[in-house]
Formats: C-alpha cells, structure tokens, sequence
C-alpha cells in the first residue's frame, strides 16, 4: 500500500443483532464459515497459482543467484543462503508471519508446495470479486458518495461524471470504518489465503488431482514459474477494487463504478449491468421533500430512482440494490427521512430487490427501517457520518448474502495467473495474439482460453466478444477504455463540451452541426474525436463496429452514422404531423419502456426505411419515415410506457408487422425479460391485438374486447392484416452481419436465402431453445435412411444418418435439416433428447415411438443430430460455444418441458462427455425426477463407470467437459448421481411403461 491512510473515528451505533445483520449468524466470518464448508463449494477451494506462482518466481530468483554462486562455496552454506532468501521474502511481505508460516514440517516451501499440487490438479479457486455500481440521476452526489465511501475529502465542485469513472478503495472488514484509496493486488491477498489456511479445502477431497485429464508434466510447473518473477508479487492491479479483508486470509473484491447519470449515458448503461455486482441508486433527498413539480422535483426524481429500478429487474434480475439518498446536512431530521422512506415504498412492484436500511431501537431491539440509507458526503474527510458506515457493512453483507453466490463460483487457478498478469499491465487492450502468448507463458491449454476470456466478460473484470469476427481480435483491459472512446461521441453537450469539441466547430462547421443538431456523424469526423489514444486504424473499425453491435449507431450512408441518442429533443414549434389512418400501440407497461429502446428502434427502423435516409425527421421522441413507400410516424409516450405508431397511408399490415418484428428483435438481442402487448385502433377503442386475432381466427362478425361493455366489428382492423400466406421477412442489415459472424455457414450459402429465410434463421439461430424438430420432419428423415439403405437399414446407426442424409441436406439447403423438413417453421424445444450417435437409427426410432405411444399429440423434440448444422468443423466448433454453460444444449435444456433419455444397446449413455453434461444439467435445472422420460434397451444397467472415463470425437472437447465435471465436485459428487440415476432409470421403465 502506498500513500497516507485516511482514518476516521468510530462513531456507529451498537451493531443489530445478529439475526438482523448477518442471517442467522454472529459475523461475516462465521458466514463465510458456514458456505466454506457446504460441500457443494469444495471444489471453489484451493491454494491459489497466481498468489503462490508469484511467490515462487521470488524463491526461484533468489534460488538462482545462490545457484550461481554455490561453485565458491559449500553446500550446506548454500542450502542456509536460500532458506534464508526465501525467509527474506517472506518477512518482506508479511513480517515475522510470514517466516513462521513459510515451511511445512518437512522443511519445505508452503506455498510452493501447495502451488506445485494445485498446479499439477488444473484446481480452481472462488472467484470472491464483484462489482460496486453506482447509478442515478445527474448531479445526485454519486461521485462524492464514492469519495465518501473510500474517504477522500469532499470536493463541493466536483465535475459531473462522463460516462463511467471507476474508483478504489480499500475495506478492512476487521476495522469497518478504516477505509482507504489505494490499490489491491489479488496476487497478494491469495499469498495470504495460501498461507493461512493449514489445509486448503480443494485438496480435502480424497484423490481429487489423480483425476485430471492433462495432468501437466512436472516441467511444466517449472517452467510457469519461470515466467513469475520477483516484481510481480508486488505488482498492483492497473484497475482499482474495493477490497475487504477476511480474517483468514481470503479477500473479497469490489470493482467500484460511478456512471455517468445524464440520460445521454442511458444507452451504454445497460451494456455494463450485470448480475454479479451490487448497486446504489444514488438520489438527492432534497428532490424528495416539498418541492415544484416536474422533472425537478419530488415526481421527477421518483420517476429516475423507479426507471432504474425497472432497468436493474430488466438487466440484473435478483442482483442486490440500495437506496442512498444524498445532502443529509439539508435533509437531515428523521421525521424528513421517514417521509421519503414512505414516498419510497410507495414504488409498488420495483422494490423486490432493494435492501433497507435496518436500525436499531434505543433499548437494542429492531426498530423500523428505512428503504434508503440517508448520508452526508459533505463530512468525508474530515469526520465520518455513522450511516455511511452502516453502508459499507450493508455492502459487504449483500454480496456475501447474494444467492447468485458468485463470490464462490470456481475460477482455474492457471487462469488466475493469467488474470494477474493482464491487470498489472499498463495498457487498455491486448490484442488477440499477445493474449494468446500470454496463455502460452502461463502453461494455459489452448483449449482453455476462450472459456477463460469469456468467463472474465461475463464476471465483468475485462471485455472480450466473440462476435462478431471483428470484434474478436482485441482483449480489452480497461473498460473505461471502451467507455472514453465511446464518450467521446456520445455526451451530454450542456455538461460536457471540451475544448476540443469547440476547435472541431471551426475547422469543420458543417459536420460539427450535423453531429450537434441531428446526431449525424462521418467518418471524417469520427477519425478526429478518436485521433488521441484511437489513433490505430483498427481501434478505430473496432469502436465504430461495437457501437453498431450494441444499436447505438448504423450507417445511414457509406462512412456516414446516425447516433439516435443524440436526435433533438422534438419537432420545432408550428411543426405538425398530417392526420393518421391508422394507429396501434406498443403497450410496455407490463415491465417499462426504457429510453434505450426506442433510440434502438430508430437505429433498426431507419435500417428497413426506403428513401434519403439523411433526410428523415428524426427526434429523440419522434421519427417519421415509411417503409416500402408507406410513411408513418413513431412517438415513444414515456411517462406512459407506451410506443404509438400514426399511420399516413393504407399499409397498416406492412407497418405494424415490420415495427413489432424489430421490436421483438430488439427484445431478444437486449432486453430478454421485457414484456408487451400490441394494441390496435379500430371502431373507436383501442384492442388488444391479440384479441381480435382470435376473432378472426373464429370468423366472429363482431365481439367484444375484455374489460368494455361494447361490441366492435372484426371488420374496423382488417387494415391491419392481409390475405397473404407469407409476411415480409424483417431483418436489418447490421442484424444478419452480426449472425453470418457467428454462424460461419451462413455466409458460405448467403445466395440461397430471401428476406423470409433470414429472419427465420435469424430467430432459429438466436435460441437453442427454438431449434424443435416436428415428429413429422422426424418421420420424414426416418422415410430417407429406410430409402437409403434399404436392406442394411437395420445396421445403420444415427452417424451413418447423418453422413449420408444430415450433412448432404445441410449443403445443399445451407441451413440445419430440422429448419427444412419443419418448412421453416421455427418450433420450440417441448422435449430435450439425450442419446448417442452410435444407437442404430432404427432402435432410436423405436424407443421414441415406445416413449410417445400414448401421445395423440407428439411433441416437438431437440435432437442434436438434426437441430445443429451438420458440416464444417468450423461449424460445429461455432454451434458448441466456447463455455459450457452457453452450448446449445444446455440452452435448449433451459427452455425444455422434459428431459427424455434414449438408451440403446451399442454405448453407455454417461460414458459419452455431452450426455454426462445434459445430464448434469438436467438434474441441476430440476428434470429429476418429475420431469423425466426414459425409453430404449436398458443394457448398462449394472454399469460401474466413472465419470472420469468419458469419451468425447474431441479430445478439446473431452478436456473442457472433463473439468467441467470436475468443478462439479468430480467422481465423489457425480459418481453417486449416476449410479442413483441408473437406479431411478430401472425403476423408471418397470413403473412407467408406455407412459408419455
């Protein structure tokens, strides 16, 4: 640690009772405590490699100039020199505990010795990082709520935040308010865990580390060390956390972001909302007293702490939340706390995920709470308020307490190394090649490195995208990186105008008034913003892709973009808007309308728009262009969560189906757990679409809609529907570069596919749990193989199907079969199937049969063999993801009503590595046992595998599943599972035969 420690003086109350604060427990510790020794977690439990290989890059540097002087002097004294090196390093980082702790009872190195068995087991540690987000309006004290919490100084003119600004500080859990900025290195913090715990947990299952697949050789450690010298043990993290110590050595971490709260910023705020963090929604109590109406008084800042409560239920479900309310040296009594803790809680349906304030009574009991955490940030620095305190331990305590638990999720201990290594680094980015070299230095399996770096993303300690292809090559570092280069297009203009901005308006006026008046932005201009730490032509591509990624941008004309975040606000006065013919409605309300979906849908809208497109009236609320000729106008109505569509022509039918498809587009690519309905306009009411669909589908002259007293003819909406069989396909440009990156085929055969083709495959694609085969397509294949081989159809098995009828369909049709003989329909999963490849087809065929009999109607099944695109190694490389948990199996699972199993005579199901994962799964997502079905010859029945015995046509593939498995508690958890299973499985078929 560097720099002076700012302390404070105790001045918190009498902590709450136990039950209160700590669930049942008497501190974090015993918390802590009780989740160690679950043993679901065991495996999250080692000595750490990035802590003990740094550690030992120490020894072995000092070793080394012993070694090299050992030919003038005697053994023995060498043997002294280097204990006494090793002592030195020791008492360097932790004093005189570290030299007694240094030596195991033979004499050698703790942490060196449990470095080189973890190593040697591939084990892995809990993660224990997490995030600290700050969010709210602009100007609501969040940045000094920060500085508050690390105990910088206030600054009364603290500058407004631009975009995301990330900050660190120190917690020490056992002095609660002696908190610190400063830096915290994860390499130190695990020397101390390895260190302090006598017997590391990971280790304590019996034989775990004879179990690894590539048991690396005993060089291999060696030469890991190596590439760990002495400097990086002291090496600190480029990114500052927020650290809380534990009392046995095993640290948690926190990230801390303050975003920026203009609504500009709106838009990239929901690129970096994550589960796995912990939030403060940050508001000025003073806007919650008495005060004028409108947007800057108590309704407006009621309006923000609820839109970002909809935006954490939307993004974050189940993360936890906390209210802070600033400026208590203006709002300061209780009786004005209790009043806004009541105006609080009148947020009816938002508030599930909130956390109080809990209190303590005058005579210790439990008082009544508060729903916000009331602080003055004006005394940081100079004294301490008592509820920021209270605050830090609230943070602690939520995390520790999140049931997500991904404090404890496993990490490789190899790729904590790695982790070390790439955040002590200078620099924002590595490319793709470095990052690769890095790997290498730290004896990380190539096979490994994808899944690191896409585990990392979603924990949200670096950037990485797979797709698309050019997104692929850069590892971003920093996020603020990405964030400034971003910043430095889109912002608030009232607030943060710099200079160079103002240079920009003289030497290119025309572009500059294009950008500031009609968010219209070149290339020309881009390449200026971006000429000061983007200068790279490639850091450039790489900004300009992401943000069309993500519908922050899209190019209305070669080298020419729409930035819909900065639209004006409205059409001038005396503007008006011509009388609609027609109009239906998106009704958001039952979730929200966030700002950042209808700025997208300007993005995808403009994209399908015919005409100039430089010259649509576009507005941050409104937007007026047509589509095939029909003009229409779109107003987001916000304080009613509700999009209108205006009509000005009779293509109603074109309009609505083009707007709600991008629509559920947007849903599906942003915001998965937003819900509405369509409402449509028509003999003076307005009705839910879905109702009149099914007045229609019923030939109903009139009916009358749910909730009214009126009938209404069917007739008033026929505008909105049309006599063809086939609807236009809608897909935008941006959204089918985006699946031909993902989907390799897909740009090998882009000539066999029309508008229609590509939106299905585009909702096909998007979801495995979509990827349903009919029991007449299956029946169809079934028809083909008889035809094919005929007589010897009895000795083909599923692989021979598909060499000889799956892969030939693929290459013709340049799509999965199941898409085709479906006749594009895109059907859900009902069923997941989980069976083997070397099954004869026809025994496969019978056992599903056997499984249905009673069904009358079938269901829609996910059989791998024909959901997947069966061609190129490359494609079904692309089809398994990098991670396991986002294989289309596991996906397809999710979605799935029943986990079916299909036995078969040739091969023992969990003996296969993909089977061994589905079942995994299935039984984590609660398949078993009430939603199972088993059919098929029930051959392996007294089997005795073990899942360490399973086979996979990859040996890439049969590493990752084989530590999957063994993160999952490997052969002492699993092994008993299936042996259960088996049993169940026996019993299944004698109790339930026939049954569907």
């Amino acid at each position: 640690m560097s720099g002076k420690k700012t302390k404070f003086k105790n001045v918190s109350k009498e902590p709450a009772p136990a039950a209160t604060r700590f669930g049942g427990f008497k501190n974090l510790e015993e918390l802590d405590a009780k989740k160690a020794s679950d043993p679901s977690r065991r495996s999250a439990s080692a000595a750490s490699a990035s802590a003990a290989a740094s550690l030992s890059g120490a020894i072995r540097e000092k070793e080394a100039k012993i070694e090299f002087e050992s030919s003038e002097k005697g053994q023995d004294e060498v043997g002294k020199e280097s204990k006494e090196g090793n002592v030195e390093i020791m008492e360097d980082l932790f004093g005189a505990q570290g030299k007694e702790n240094l030596e195991d009872p033979d004499g050698n190195s703790r942490a060196r010795s449990a470095l080189e068995e973890a190593l040697a087991a591939d084990e892995s540690l809990p993660w224990r990082r997490g995030r600290l987000v700050l969010l709210g309006q602009g100007r609501a004290g969040k940045t000094s709520t920060v500085r508050s919490l690390m105990g910088k100084p206030f600054e009364e003119a603290q500058a407004s935040t631009v975009g995301v600004e990330t900050g660190s500080c120190q917690i020490s859990r056992s002095h609660a308010v002696d908190w610190q900025s400063g830096h915290a290195s994860e390499t130190e913090g695990l020397i101390r865990q390895l260190l302090t715990k006598a017997q590391p947990e990971a280790h304590a299952r019996e034989g775990f580390s004879s179990f690894s697949p590539e048991k690396p050789k005993p060089c291999d450690t060696k030469v890991l060390m190596s590439h760990l010298p002495v400097e990086e043990v002291a090496a600190k993290l480029d990114q500052d956390f927020m650290t809380s110590g534990h009392v046995e050595g095993q640290p948690i971490t926190f990230s801390t972001w303050d975003f920026g709260g203009q609504s500009v910023f709106h838009t990239l705020h929901h690129l970096f909302l994550t589960r796995c963090s912990v939030y403060l929604v940050v508001f000025p109590m003073t806007q919650l007293g008495e005060g004028p109406e409108g947007p800057e008084g108590p309704e407006g800042a009621m309006g923000m702490i609820r839109y970002w409560l909809n935006s954490l239920a939307l993004h974050a479900k189940g993360a936890p939340v906390l209210l802070v309310g600033t400026h208590k040296d203006r709002v300061g009594t209780e009786a004005e706390h209790r009043a806004i803790s009541a105006r609080l809680a009148q947020l009816t349906g938002v508030l599930d995920q909130v956390q109080p304030y809990t209190m303590d009574g005058s005579d210790g009991s439990n008082a009544e709470g508060l729903w916000f955490f009331p602080i003055d940030n004006s005394l940081s620095g100079t004294g301490s308020d008592p509820v920021v305190v209270e605050l830090r331990k609230a943070i602690e305590l939520a995390a520790h307490e999140d049931p997500e638990d991904y404090l404890h999720r496993p990490i490789p201990i190899r790729w904590r190394g790695v982790l070390d290594v790439l955040l002590s680094k200078e620099e924002s980015f590595v490319s793709m090649q470095d990052m690769k070299q890095i790997a290498e230095k730290q004896s990380l399996p190539g096979w490994q490195l994808l899944p690191m770096l896409q585990m990392f993303h979603e924990l949200g300690v670096l950037f990485h995208f797979s797709t698309p292809q050019e997104l692929r090559d850069i590892v971003i570092l920093q996020p603020q990186w990405l964030v400034t280069g971003m910043c430095q297009l889109i912002f608030d203009w009232t607030l943060h105008e710099q200079e160079h901005h103002k240079q920009l308006k003289i030497e290119m006026k025309s572009a500059y008034d294009a950008w500031r008046h009609k968010g219209i932005v070149t290339r020309r201009l881009l390449d200026r913003l971006w000429e000061r730490g983007y200068e790279q032509p490639a850091l450039k591509s790489f900004l300009v892709r992401f943000m069309e990624e993500v519908a922050l941008v899209c190019e209305v004309e070669p080298d020419t973009f729409l930035v819909p975040c900065l639209l004006p606000p409205s059409p001038g006065p005396g503007s008006t808007k011509p009388a609609a013919q027609h109009t239906f409605w998106l009704d958001f309300s039952p979730t929200f309308l966030p700002d950042s979906l209808f700025r997208r849908l300007i993005c995808y809208a403009v994209q399908k728009s015919s005409g100039n497109k430089l010259e649509l009236n576009l507005f941050a609320s409104d937007a007026f262009m047509t589509f095939d000729g029909h003009p229409f106008g779109l107003s987001a109505r916000r304080g009613a969560d509700l999009v209108q569509a205006d009509v000005y022509s009779d293509g109603a039918w074109l309009v609505l189906h083009t707007i709600t498809n991008l629509v559920e587009h947007l849903r599906l690519d942003f915001m998965h757990d937003l819900r509405y309905d369509v409402f449509l306009a028509g003999g003076g009411m307005r009705v839910k679409k879905a109702e009149v669909e099914l007045a229609r589908e019923r030939d109903l002259e009139n009916f009358r809609p749910k909730g009214t007293t009126r009938r209404v003819r069917t007739s008033e909406f026929d505008a909105f529907f049309s006599a063809e069989t086939s609807p236009p396909g809608v897909l935008v440009d941006s959204q089918w570069r985006q699946l031909k990156s993902t989907w390799p085929f897909l740009a090998r055969h882009e000539p066999k596919f029309g508008p229609a083709e590509r939106a299905a495959l585009y909702t096909y694609l998007r979801d495995p749990g979509l990827w349903g085969i009919s029991w007449a397509a299956l029946e169809s294949i079934e028809k083909d193989a008889k035809e094919t081989f005929k007589g010897n159809y009895r000795d083909k098995s599923m692989w021979h199907v598909v060499q000889h009828i799956v892969k030939p369909s693929c290459a013709k049709h340049g799509v999965p079969i199941a898409l085709v003989r479906n006749g594009w329909q895109v059907l859900p999963a009902q069923d997941f199937i989980t069976h083997c490849w070397a099954e004869p087809f026809q025994e496969f065929m019978d056992s599903l049969r056997h499984a249905y009999d009673t069904a009358v109607v079938k269901p829609t099944l996910f059989i791998c063999a024909f959901s997947l695109f069966q061609g190129e190694a490359s494609d079904i490389e692309a089809a398994l993801g990098q991670s396991i948990p986002q294989a289309p199996f596991v996906k397809a699972l999710r979605s799935a009503e029943r986990y079916v199993v299909v036995r078969n005579r040739m091969a023992d199901l969990y003996t296969r590595a993909w089977c061994l994962v589905e079942y995994i799964y299935a039984k984590k997502l609660g398949f078993y046992k009430d939603k199972v079905l088993i059919t098929g010859p029930n051959k392996f029945s007294d089997s005795t595998t073990t899942c360490t015995e399973i086979k996979a046509s990859s040996e890439e593939d049969r590493l990752k599943i084989f530590k999957f498995i063994l993160d999952e508690g490997g052969p002492a958890i699993i092994d008993p599972q299936i042996q259960e299973f088996r049993a169940f499985d026996a019993r299944f078929v004698s109790q339930n035969r026939g049954a569907a």
